[in-house]
C-alpha cells in the first residue's frame, strides 16, 4: 500500500496560471509523453509476498462514538504556547490528553492547522507544513470512600516551527486546528471479471475501461483530484504483493493518449507528436491561459493506478475520518491541563 503521486497535480504547479507560450506546449507534450510512456512499459520488480499483511477494513476499529468523545476530551484539554529550541528557533507546542477509553497511542490521529491568526507586531505567523508530535502516558490514582483507583491517559504533543522571522514574544491571535481519527474504509474488489463494469467506491462511481499488466485503468464520474485513494494488489492467496521501492502511482491521461498507447505501448515521441502536436495547437486558440489549455487537453480523461506486479486481486479503498475544528486563543500564561483537572 503507497500513497499516490498525482502527476497532473505536479503538471499544473510547473504551468501554473501563466499565458502559454510555444515552449511550455512544448514542455505539456513532453511532460504527457515520459508520464504516460513511463507507465506503459513493462517493468520487472523486485516484489515479494508479505504474508503478514492483512487488510486494513479487517483489523479491530474503536468504535466512532467513542472516537468521536476522545476528540471532545482532546479539544477540551488542549492548550499551546510558543517557545524556543536550543537553536533560537521558534516553534508553538501543542498539549493535551486523550481520555482512558483510548488505550494506546492511536496510530490514526491528525492534527493539523486549518487557520491561523497568531500575530506578533501585527505579521501573522507562518509555519512550516507538518509538525512532530509524540506520546506518553500519563498516570495517576485517586480514591473515594477508601477506594483507590489507578487512571492511565495518553498525553499527546506536537510542534509546528515558525517559518516566520519573530522579532517580539508578544503574540496574540487565534489559530485552529482540526483534528481526525480514521475509523474505517469504503473499498472495492477489482479483477479482470470487472472489464467493462461500473462499480463504486465511497461516493465515487467508475468504470473499470481495462487492466493491463500492472496498470488499472478507470473512468470515473467526478473528478477526483484532490482524493488520496490507496490500492494493495493481491495474489491468488490473497498476499500482499509489495515492493521495496514506492511503486503505486496515480496518473491522469486523456482518451486520445490512452488510444495511442493501447495499441502502441513502445510509441516513440516523434510519432506521439505527428498526432498529439496538432491537437495541442488546436486547442491553444481557444485560450492562451496555461492551465485552461491543460484542462482542455484532460477534459476527456481516464485514471491509471499502477503498482508492482500484475493484477489479479486487487483493491482501491479510501480511508474515512470523523474531523473536527476547534479554535484556541493564544494566552502566554496559560498552562498544560492535567487529565482530572475540570
Amino acid at each position: 500500500m503507497k500513497k499516490s503521486l498525482t502527476f497532473s497535480f505536479l503538471l499544473m504547479s510547473y504551468l501554473s496560471f501563466a499565458q502559454i507560450s510555444d515552449s511550455e506546449v512544448e514542455y505539456l507534450e513532453t511532460y504527457i509523453y515520459q508520464t504516460t510512456s513511463s507507465a506503459f512499459k513493462v517493468k520487472e520488480y523486485d516484489s515479494k509476498i508479505d504474508n503478514e499483511y492483512t487488510l486494513p477494513w479487517l483489523k479491530k476499529n474503536i468504535d466512532k462514538l467513542i472516537l468521536d468523545s476522545a476528540l471532545d476530551t482532546l479539544i477540551k484539554k488542549a492548550t499551546i504556547k510558543i517557545d524556543k529550541n536550543s537553536f533560537s528557533d521558534y516553534f508553538l507546542e501543542f498539549n493535551s490528553y486523550f481520555p482512558e477509553s483510548i488505550k494506546e497511542a492511536p496510530e490514526n490521529f491528525q492534527l493539523n492547522i486549518k487557520e491561523n491568526k497568531i500575530a506578533s507586531q501585527n505579521e501573522i505567523l507562518e509555519f512550516n507544513g507538518g509538525g512532530s508530535s509524540a506520546y506518553s502516558n500519563y498516570i495517576y490514582s485517586t480514591s473515594e470512600n477508601g477506594q483507590y483507583s489507578d487512571h492511565n491517559w495518553v498525553s499527546f504533543y506536537k510542534s509546528f516551527s515558525i517559518k516566520s522571522e519573530v522579532t517580539s514574544e508578544e503574540f496574540n491571535g487565534k489559530i485552529t486546528f482540526e483534528a481526525s481519527f480514521l475509523y474505517n474504509y469504503d473499498y472495492v474488489k477489482i479483477s479482470k471479471s470487472h472489464i467493462g463494469k461500473q462499480l463504486k467506491v465511497g461516493s465515487y462511481l467508475f468504470k473499470v475501461i481495462d487492466i493491463i499488466n500492472n496498470l488499472l485503468v478507470l473512468e470515473f464520474e467526478k473528478n477526483i483530484d484532490d482524493e488520496e485513494f490507496s490500492f494493495v494488489n493481491l495474489n491468488s492467496e490473497n498476499r500482499m504483493i509489495k515492493s521495496s521501492i514506492p511503486t503505486f502511482s496515480k496518473l491522469k491521461i486523456s482518451k486520445e493518449v490512452y488510444k495511442l498507447f493501447k495499441e502502441n505501448p513502445n510509441l516513440s515521441f516523434d510519432d506521439f507528436k505527428k498526432v498529439m502536436h496538432p491537437q495541442f495547437l488546436e486547442r491553444r486558440k481557444y485560450s492562451n491561459n496555461a492551465k485552461v489549455l491543460s484542462d482542455l487537453i484532460f477534459e476527456k480523461s481516464y485514471i491509471i493506478f499502477s503498482f508492482p506486479g500484475n493484477t489479479l486481486n486487487s483493491y482501491l479503498y479510501l480511508s474515512n475520518r470523523n474531523f473536527k475544528t476547534f479554535e484556541i486563543e493564544y494566552d502566554k500564561y496559560s498552562i498544560i491541563q492535567k487529565p482530572y483537572t475540570y
